[in-house]
């Protein structure tokens, strides 16, 4: 896990490469066996997940790195980060079993930047907004 989060560079064959491109080589090559293998094609497109705090600027975050690797890899058409945490949850990782956020939490903490377009006003122009993620 920690290899993934740092996205060390591995062995692979006669090179090293990121800890992400590997996986999105590993799911490229067995995609036929996986049980989400219809989530992924050449027009997915993918949205990174937000850490459990607010991101810096100029931080690539791990699933920004995954979704990147997975678009090299075909398995997707594009990344837009259009999740943002409004304010940070307890890191599962430090916190005890009880004191673990829960997925509502997390839910609530985040917010959606709008990135469709709504087909009413198509004639329009419409402004991107950031709205709650449970607009």
């Amino acid at each position: 896990m920690i290899n993934l989060k740092r996205d060390k560079h591995i062995n692979h064959g006669s090179s090293q490469i990121p800890t992400s491109n590997y996986l999105a080589k590993q799911i490229k090559q067995n995609i036929d066996e996986l049980p989400f293998a219809d989530y992924f094609n050449e027009t997915t497109l993918l949205v990174p997940a937000p850490s459990s705090s607010s991101t810096k600027p100029n931080f690539l975050r791990i699933t920004e790195r995954l979704a990147n690797a997975l678009v090299m890899a075909g398995l997707g058409k594009h990344t837009k980060l259009c999740l943002e945490r409004m304010y940070d949850v307890p890191k599962s990782s430090r916190v005890s079993a009880n004191d673990r956020p829960k997925a509502a939490e997390h839910y609530n903490s985040i917010k959606a930047q709008k990135i469709l377009t709504d087909p009413r006003l198509s004639h329009k122009s419409t402004q991107s907004s950031d709205l709650p993620i449970n607009s």
